[in-house]
């Protein structure tokens, strides 16, 4: 796994679900999947995940939130 060169690193691949690709869900899905980690990218726009995991490493659009977060072992979503 690569680490940040900062002296942080992770010692695992996580599944990581990020409901929403927004602005912040697209930079995160974006980073983690940059970082190695495999990301599931559920949005209610099922087109706008799309858009978004064709141009990023380790990111899947997925059409259901039960498709996403099932076995996930992060969730990452906004609060309202």
């Amino acid at each position: 796994m690569r680490g940040n060169g900062k002296g942080s690193s992770m010692s695992h691949v996580s599944t990581v679900a990020v409901l929403g690709a927004g602005a912040l869900g697209t930079a995160m899905a974006m980073r983690l999947g940059d970082c190695g980690h495999e990301v599931r990218l559920w949005n209610r726009t099922e087109e706008r995940a799309r858009a978004v995991a064709e141009h990023a490493a380790g990111v899947t659009a997925v059409r259901a939130v039960g498709d996403a977060v099932s076995g996930a072992s992060v969730v990452l979503t906004r609060a309202p």
